[in-house]
């Protein structure tokens, strides 16, 4: 069965390499409709299916939950090595009844439901030691997948946190990852930023494509609405997410005075989160 995939990874990696045409192109900007939030340093945030925004701070160790207008919910956290503490939250990940958070210098995962009650923590003490992990994603099949940014690797879990694989790591070959700072997950397939580069694989670690850009991509986010890759200073974005080999990027610059740390297209909006607060814009196709 790992000799069968494998032999299925390295022929649509060629066959796929080929048709990975990430063209940018022109098309009506999207349009700015209002802020949500006051952080003070924020570095992610996820949207769960129901429309609640997670947000994790860095500066203040916390995580935020805030509803589709603005209004915070609930906020947990502060600098500590206890549950429902952090040191340095370096991602969160959301799906319809769990948050993941990467806790990253306490080497763990938090998992905490909706309504940011504590149930498990995902750490370095596992079946597979991990350290800094600083981006997190769970697949449709309920398995966790983290960055261990100081073994340059992505890890999976089951979710009850028995250790599964490895991608990219140095047995990898020709898709080994030099610095993997973000990922996202959809259809069954992994979208791994690494310096200038986008690596895909899919759920067994088996490479499909690899894209080199011309420009520093900090993070990246695929959701049923579409696919946003940015900078912190501008955003690749294309709606859809059937077909993201070959899907077309448009290029948007929003000009904003404080860098860009994440970006997600949700329900025809494109959402814009700075240091400070998350931008809002209507896409109009």
């Amino acid at each position: 069965m790992v000799i069968s995939r494998l032999k299925y990874g390295l022929a649509h990696f060629y066959m796929s390499f080929l048709l990975f045409n990430l063209t940018f192109i022109k098309a009506q900007m999207p349009v700015y409709s209002h802020t949500i939030g006051n952080f003070t340093s924020a570095r992610s945030f996820s949207i769960d299916p129901a429309g609640s925004i997670y947000v994790v701070d860095i500066s203040t160790n916390e995580l935020l939950k805030i509803d589709s207008v603005g209004v915070i919910i609930k906020v947990i956290g502060g600098y500590g090595w206890d549950n429902y503490t952090f040191d340095f939250p370096a991602d969160v990940y959301s799906t319809l009844l769990n948050v993941y958070v990467a806790d990253k210098y306490n080497d763990r995962i938090q998992i905490f439901d909706k309504d940011l009650n504590y149930i498990t923590t995902l750490s370095t003490y596992s079946s597979e030691p991990f350290r800094y992990p600083i981006s997190v994603g769970v697949s449709n099949q309920g398995d966790i997948f983290l960055i261990d940014s100081d073994n340059s690797r992505l890890l999976k879990f089951t979710s009850d946190g028995q250790y599964l694989l490895e991608v990219g790591g140095i047995l990898a070959g020709n898709s080994v990852l030099e610095n993997p700072e973000a990922f996202s997950i959809i259809d069954n397939k992994i979208f791994v930023l690494d310096t200038q580069s986008l690596f895909i694989f899919d759920i067994w670690g088996n490479n499909i494509a690899r894209k080199d850009f011309d420009f520093d991509p900090i993070n990246i986010n695929a959701t049923p609405t579409g696919l946003t890759i940015n900078t912190s200073k501008n955003i690749y974005y294309a709606y859809n997410n059937r077909d993201l080999l070959n899907l077309p990027l448009i290029k948007f610059s929003p000009q904003l005075e404080e860098p860009i740390t994440d970006s997600i297209l949700f329900n025809q909006k494109l959402y814009v989160l700075t240091p400070g607060t998350i931008y809002v814009y209507n896409l109009l196709k």
